[in-house]
């Protein structure tokens, strides 16, 4: 049910980041709009037209010279693999006796939290960046790096939730 609320909110909302600008019909992003019937999705135009304070240009993430979407190799594979070999290495450590698994728990727990806090930091100055178009520059890419958290932290939350299904699941 909250999957659900976030998902409908967040396509309710009214800009478009990463869409190419004046998309043609059917456009490119899922999300066309077209209530002045001129062919070009509502929410990628930029002409003066468009009511400039619903429609920020600002939220469109987008080159002006190709009009084309930027794309950023997040290396989604190594990340993937790297936490999942990190967590069968652990286990193995548990296997062995070496390490308990109330340790296993606590390391993976710990991480948790420490991805979780970089993953809220920068959500928190892409709202800013995002909503109030406010040109903040803290010299990093806060998208990337934001998507680099929160994958790992959505990995680990993964791993967490495999161990606590037998309470909410009955056989």
């Amino acid at each position: 049910m909250l999957f659900y609320f976030f998902y409908q909110t967040s396509f309710q909302h009214k800009s478009v980041r990463w869409a190419k600008v004046n998309d043609p019909a059917p456009g490119s992003c899922g999300l066309y709009v077209d209530k002045n019937n001129d062919a070009i999705c509502d929410l990628s135009e930029t002409s003066n037209s468009v009511d400039n304070n619903q429609y920020k240009e600002s939220k469109l993430a987008v080159s002006s010279e190709n009009n084309a979407l930027k794309q950023v190799d997040h290396r989604l594979g190594l990340i993937t693999l790297v936490s999942l070999a990190l967590y069968a290495f652990s286990l193995l450590l548990v296997n062995k006796k070496r390490i308990s698994i109330i340790k296993h728990r606590k390391i993976w727990n710990w991480l948790l939290l420490v991805f979780f806090i970089p993953t809220v930091i920068t959500s928190f100055f892409l709202a800013l960046i995002i909503e109030f178009a406010w040109k903040i520059n803290l010299g990093i890419d806060l998208s990337y790096w934001h998507f680099i958290f929160g994958w790992v932290f959505l990995l680990i939350s993964l791993f967490h939730i495999f161990w606590h299904i037998k309470y909410y699941v009955k056989k």
